[in-house]
């Protein structure tokens, strides 16, 4: 038998290239599912029913987007605030108006709070539908507030075509996922803003703090001082009264009101209505007091 001949070491091993992956077809990209189950496609404005995942079934994340997609419509009845005139010239009323809505819940509701970090990671890799973007289209506000809060998905994330979840969210009518993804978005601004406050900023808030607690503590002091000054001057003002009616009943009875006071080491008497002083003389048939 002959022997095969041995490879050269100094061929270069030759490399099979995977052929490209097809791009995935336009109708299953989100802005033609848009346009076929938008809004516009019906007649009226009420939120249209839930569509079932459209992707490939050998996709890794086809099982969770499905269960994502899949849910139920149900009617409800819900009120409304509406003012109206009910003659010329009346003043206008207030009423609660009832209306039925169709809301959208998604069957896997459960099993996402559970797990809702493998729920958001999951992601179609032709189109770039995340599961925010499933509720958005199909109107599940409760289960795209757990993926956003719990799962850790951003709002501003797009699919594949560029179309992000409050451009599908307004496609679809679903206005209560609007205002959940315009309160997550506000939610981030305000965390990220508190983030990037520098070192100073900070410190100058603490100082501003420390001053107004000191302009606190001071005001307390002085409304403290001005009630004690307060109090004093009331208690001068009527130990004065009750002397000057002791004065005018002495004056009544012709008796000369005297205070007896130590000036200078030397006793005197004081003549409270001339406001002179005199040496003590001996008042024995005057009263101690005047009379009541």
């Amino acid at each position: 038998m002959a022997d095969e001949a041995a490879p050269d070491d100094n061929e270069e091993a030759t490399v099979e290239e995977e052929p490209p992956k097809p791009p995935p077809p336009p109708e299953k990209m989100m802005k033609a599912m848009l346009s076929k189950h938008g809004t516009f496609a019906y007649h009226s404005r009420v939120n249209p029913r839930p569509v079932d995942w459209w992707g490939r079934p050998d996709d890794a994340s086809y099982s969770l987007l499905r269960d994502c997609f899949r849910g139920r419509a149900n009617l409800v009845t819900r009120y409304k605030t509406e003012t109206f005139v009910p003659n010329i010239g009346s003043p206008p009323v207030t009423r609660e108006v009832p209306y039925t809505a169709l809301v959208a819940q998604c069957l896997s509701h459960k099993n996402i709070v559970e797990a809702p970090r493998l729920y958001a990671a999951a992601c179609d890799e032709d189109t770039g539908i995340k599961c925010i973007h499933a509720c958005c289209f199909n109107g599940y506000s409760d289960t795209l507030k757990v993926l956003l809060e719990a799962g850790g998905n951003d709002a501003r994330d797009t699919t594949s075509d560029g179309i992000d979840c409050w451009f599908i969210a307004r496609g679809r009518g679903n206005d209560r996922c609007l205002i959940v993804l315009d309160a997550a978005e506000a939610a981030r601004v305000a965390k990220e803003a508190a983030l990037a406050k520098a070192p100073d900023e900070l410190a100058r808030e603490r100082r501003k703090r420390r001053e107004a607690e000191m302009r606190r503590r001071k005001m307390a002091a002085q409304q403290k001082a001005e009630e004690a000054r307060r109090e004093m001057l009331q208690a001068e003002a009527e130990k004065l009264r009750k002397r000057r009616e002791e004065e005018k009943a002495w004056k009544r009875l012709g008796v000369i009101p005297t205070r007896r006071v130590t000036w200078k080491g030397l006793v005197v008497d004081v003549d409270g209505t001339r406001g002179i002083g005199y040496y003590p003389k001996i008042l024995r048939d005057l009263p101690k007091a005047p009379p009541k």
